[in-house]
């Protein structure tokens, strides 16, 4: 059985599109966003007011610019907050906090002071990559600071 390019990507959005996802196209070069919802068509600016018909918005160039740059400003927002330094190091003391309780559970008659060298190795996994280097960045990337400050926070 034979089935043509069109048909075949017709096939392909209606099984990976839903009600709630919209294709937004540029009218100029044709580029495509697709990870966008109705419900964004509500939040961003440049979508405001655009007519959706069958899951498609149709914007211009300079629109369709203008909700790149809209999505970009959103994204490197909700990465400030991650990588918020205050954020990071309430967490970096909760995992401390959390990891001596828990050696301490299973290892009730262990001196903490032995292990909390090694222990504080291990925070390094369970941050993402630029959480950790946001860490060692504040610590003026002096691994040895910033080991000694996760110690501290275990007791």
């Amino acid at each position: 059985m034979k089935i043509k390019l069109s048909e075949l990507r017709k096939l392909i959005r209606e099984a990976v599109l839903t009600e709630e996802t919209i294709e937004v196209y540029d009218n100029d070069t044709g580029e495509i966003i697709d990870t966008l919802t109705r419900a964004d068509a509500d939040k961003y600016a440049a979508l405001r007011g655009k007519a959706i018909v069958s899951g498609e918005i149709f914007l211009d160039g300079d629109e369709f610019q203008d909700l790149w740059d809209e999505i970009d400003q959103e994204k490197r927002a909700q990465r400030n907050v991650r990588l918020d330094i205050n954020k990071l190091l309430a967490k970096l003391d909760d995992w401390a906090q959390t990891a001596a309780r828990e050696y301490m559970a299973d290892n009730p008659d262990v001196d903490m002071s032995g292990v909390a060298h090694d222990l504080a190795d291990a925070a390094e996994f369970s941050f993402e990559r630029d959480e950790w280097n946001e860490l060692l960045a504040h610590f003026e990337f002096n691994e040895d600071a910033m080991r000694s400050y996760i110690m501290d926070s275990m007791v």
